[in-house]
């Protein structure tokens, strides 16, 4: 991580020194990305495409959506799928590819377990527990706020990088029903259903960028 950090801080002052370089992030400008960094994500690995559209010559709108792979806490119970949407907001100082971003990032990935599971839950305490297959969904939605720059190799190609910080509240439910719950180690922690967990969040990554105008 921290020889990411040392990249990104590296490429951003290149992108500093050469502001005299023409400027094509104009009002109009739209832009598909890939985020790279989001495919190895060491805990739940997923395929994330978006599109930027330049309101103005210091403003953009983005939209990315992406697809969970999977989750590396349940590969071996089962199978899981998920989503994620993040719309964002950007600053681009005057002549300047270095942003700032304001992003709401939204997680949702549902685990298709069969483990033991408590019923007929009051005040948070099961009566019995039974085995049975069910469905743990986790979400999770916070802001973020980025930092980064976008770099052009080519007149269409660019690249991006960015790091951030945010802060995440995290929920998980059993999806059959309130009277049930459900709790598993993770991380050194034990993790109950019905309760919300606010985490930390540093966003760091890189995107790659095709300029359609």
């Amino acid at each position: 991580m921290k020889a990411s950090v040392l990249i990104i801080l590296l490429v951003i002052c290149e992108i500093t020194v050469a502001q005299k370089l023409s400027d094509t992030l104009t009002e109009g400008n739209t832009f598909l990305r890939f985020n790279i960094a989001n495919i190895v994500d060491v805990s739940e690995p997923n395929i994330s495409f978006g599109a930027e559209r330049r309101i103005s010559n210091h403003f953009s709108v983005a939209l990315d959506a992406g697809y969970i792979l999977m989750s590396q806490r349940f590969r071996d119970n089962g199978n899981s799928s998920g989503f994620i949407i993040r719309p964002a907001v950007r600053y681009f100082p005057e002549k300047s590819k270095i942003f700032f971003e304001a992003e709401l990032h939204y997680k949702q990935h549902t685990h298709h377990l069969a483990d033991w599971i408590g019923r007929d839950v009051v005040a948070g305490v099961p009566a019995y527990e039974e085995y049975r297959d069910f469905r743990l969904r986790k979400q999770v939605i916070g802001p973020h706020l980025k930092f980064g720059a976008v770099m052009p190799v080519k007149k269409r190609l660019w690249f991006e990088f960015y790091v951030g910080i945010g802060i995440h509240w995290r929920k998980y439910t059993v999806v059959e029903g309130r009277d049930l719950a459900y709790r598993f180690n993770q991380q050194f922690e034990t993790i109950s259903t019905g309760n919300t967990e606010k985490l930390v969040a540093m966003p760091i990554g890189w995107r790659i960028l095709y300029r359609l105008r």
